[in-house]
């Protein structure tokens, strides 16, 4: 992948080697002095694919309300197929600086195509990770399948929906529900909760799933910020991996925001 920073347009390579991603610039020698951001955005498309032609991109929006300047996901992906992106933000931000991800999708008529009507893309997965320093590990920001309202597709871009942007950080007075552990006995299940959000929220259920079975257990349980709750669930859970997640509101009621960290497994 090339890209060019700021404004003398420095060449950079950007290169993964295992769970590593380096950045090798001219005369740039640390993410400080670079005043970049590296990301690595592992995608799967779905059965609509992304049109040869048509542009997938991808931004981030920080806590402050600042966009970063979009950069380009990809203009090719066949449909049912895997990819990785690594992409180079010409600003220096950390993980407490981000509150979503935003992915914006063209497909408008192409140039020279008189038949053309705007294409749909189905995106099936997401992932982007935060290299939080040239050298450094790899930091999770996002990941679909820990999202609880991600079922089949994170998102079927059309005409009409274009642009989503995924919540991955709480911010004002927002709660943010997680699951902590599963527990275990004879009678079902114990989940753990906990509000690692800014402000009061409540938690109007907690649904568990394995082998294609299914139980939501409805609750009515207020969490501050900081506090920490165990609802019992009855579901016995025969070996395999038992897949729980709570869904909440506010304290005016709307629906809890950040909701890409709410799945939780374990294996029993």
């Amino acid at each position: 992948m090339q890209a060019f920073m700021s404004k003398k347009s420095v060449y950079t390579r950007v290169s993964r080697v295992g769970p590593f991603i380096l950045a090798v610039g001219l005369g740039c020698y640390s993410t400080l002095a670079c005043a970049q951001t590296n990301v690595q955005v592992p995608i799967g498309t779905g059965g609509d694919d992304l049109r040869g032609g048509n542009t997938a991109f991808m931004t981030m929006v920080l806590v402050d309300g600042e966009v970063l300047p979009e950069q380009i996901l990809s203009t090719l992906l066949n449909g049912n197929t895997n990819s990785t992106s690594l992409l180079t933000f010409p600003r220096t931000v950390d993980a407490t600086q981000i509150r979503s991800i935003r992915i914006r999708h063209d497909g408008s008529p192409r140039s020279g195509h008189p038949f053309d009507t705007y294409d749909n893309w189905d995106l099936r997965t997401l992932r982007v990770n935060l290299a939080v320093s040239p050298f450094g590990p790899i930091v999770p920001l996002y990941n679909s399948a820990r999202d609880s309202r991600v079922s089949g597709l994170v998102a079927r871009f059309t005409g009409d929906l274009q642009q989503i942007d995924l919540p991955i950080r709480a911010i004002g007075t927002e709660p943010d529900f997680i699951i902590t552990r599963i527990g275990g006995s004879p009678s079902g299940l114990s989940v753990n909760l906990s509000n690692i959000g800014l402000g009061r929220g409540r938690v109007t259920d907690v649904s568990c799933s394995a082998l294609g079975r299914a139980i939501t257990r409805a609750t009515s349980i207020v969490l501050n910020p900081g506090a920490t709750a165990s609802v019992p669930v009855r579901f016995v859970p025969r070996r395999g991996r038992v897949t729980c997640s709570p869904s909440g509101v506010d304290s005016v009621e709307r629906p809890e925001a950040v909701t890409a960290n709410n799945k939780f497994s374990r294996s029993f």
